[in-house]
């Protein structure tokens, strides 16, 4: 049996980001995007600064329905500028993977992608710095949702707040909790 990634992969981007058009609903997606046990707010629709995706109500260049399907399928294809992650490799010993927050010269300071904690590490025990070539939003993640249906949906609402921006994220944001 194929997962829905799998299946979802298995159609042309395009036709996806038309078919959330047609179909998809962005009330039904924004109360998925909120859903704590689907999990898309955690990361983007956070406290500014604490925020491990990009803000998915900003304008944003070269965003367009296909590109935002196939942000969600791979989201390791395009990695937002900001987002990057890096390795720090310490003459310790560790391999410390996060967001730069700051470096000041003497120390490095890395924000953990799980749980948003920082991590602050002497360049005297800095080894090596490589960056990571993967996104912090782990691929499949689709595949806690139940259907198509759901994809569609949440497609859509990602596809109006692009348009709408930050007061259509914030009407759907109020509908979706009162629903």
């Amino acid at each position: 049996v194929m997962s829905l990634s799998e299946q979802l992969a298995s159609t042309e981007p395009g036709a996806l980001a038309i078919e959330a058009r047609e179909q998809g609903d962005a009330l039904r997606g924004a109360m998925l995007f909120y859903n704590p046990a689907v999990s898309c707010s955690k990361c983007h629709d956070p406290q500014p600064g604490t925020r491990l995706g990009p803000d998915l109500a900003a304008k944003r260049d070269g965003v367009n329905d296909t590109f935002l399907i196939e942000s969600i399928l791979d989201p390791s294809k395009v990695i937002r500028k900001g987002f990057e992650q890096v390795v720090v490799y310490t003459f310790s010993g560790l391999a410390v993977t996060g967001f730069k927050v700051s470096d000041d010269g003497e120390t490095l300071v890395l924000r953990e992608p799980a749980g948003g904690k920082e991590i602050k590490i002497s360049h005297d025990d800095v080894d090596e710095i490589v960056s990571a070539k993967k996104s912090a939003m782990p691929p499949g993640l689709v595949n806690q949702l139940k259907d198509r249906e759901q994809f569609l949906d949440i497609a859509r609402f990602l596809m109006d707040i692009n348009e709408g921006g930050p007061a259509r994220l914030a009407e759907l944001k109020s509908v979706s909790a009162t629903e």
